[in-house]
């Protein structure tokens, strides 16, 4: 199942602005690590992973289900496009 077909979640996006509960997917091996997207994550639910990818660069996971907004700040400062971003549907 593709990130896009979760049940319950839809990109961002689309998105209302009034959901409160997102989930950021990360492609492992798009990413480089540069960490871009934890140092922009207002909500600090972003984290290096200590695991390397194929590339050999430790990659960005996420780690903070709760605090999430699903804002699509991460997205949209990955220079890899490597972040799909979604919220739970209201």
């Amino acid at each position: 199942m593709s990130a896009r077909q979760r049940g319950g979640l839809r990109r961002s996006e689309n998105m209302d602005r009034k959901a409160k509960t997102g989930m950021v997917v990360i492609d492992r091996q798009r990413c480089k690590g540069c960490q871009l997207c934890i140092v922009t994550c207002p909500q600090k639910s972003l984290r290096l992973s200590e695991e390397f990818n194929e590339k050999g660069s430790h990659f960005v996971i996420f780690d903070n289900h709760g605090q999430c907004t699903g804002c699509t700040m991460c997205g949209r400062i990955c220079p890899d496009m490597a972040i799909e971003v979604f919220q739970e549907k209201t």
